[in-house]
């Protein structure tokens, strides 16, 4: 089976660790790819699990995606993010579509007939 395969650097661990992925050519797989990664010493990983264990508690690895090699929000923190980007998008959308300018918007109280904002 022939492959193709790519090695770097890996900021999220630490330094002197590389990531390789190798890309099948043939085969019923052809085009999919393997991700390794690689210890200082040249040790190889084929898996999170593995890796987490050989480093133990030195890297916090709950947040790291083994295939991309990159550190990732939890996905509460996601949601929530995404959630804000969402309703941000929705009041500038309504601001427009209401001519709102900074201190121009009138809106009326029960207390008082026109108050500033």
């Amino acid at each position: 089976m022939v492959m193709e395969k790519k090695r770097m650097d890996c900021p999220s661990l630490p330094p002197g660790w590389k990531k390789e992925e190798v890309i099948r050519k043939s085969g019923l797989s052809a085009g999919k790819s393997d991700v390794y990664y690689y210890s200082p010493k040249g040790k190889k990983f084929r898996s999170k699990p593995q890796l987490s264990r050989y480093l133990g508690n030195t890297v916090d690895l709950g947040c790291f995606d083994f295939r991309t090699g990159k550190m990732t929000m939890p996905s509460k923190m996601q949601k929530n993010k995404q959630r804000l980007r969402n309703e941000s998008l929705t009041i500038n959308k309504v601001q427009v579509s209401l001519g709102y300018t900074s201190g121009s918007f009138r809106c009326r109280s029960l207390r008082s007939p026109n108050v500033n904002i």
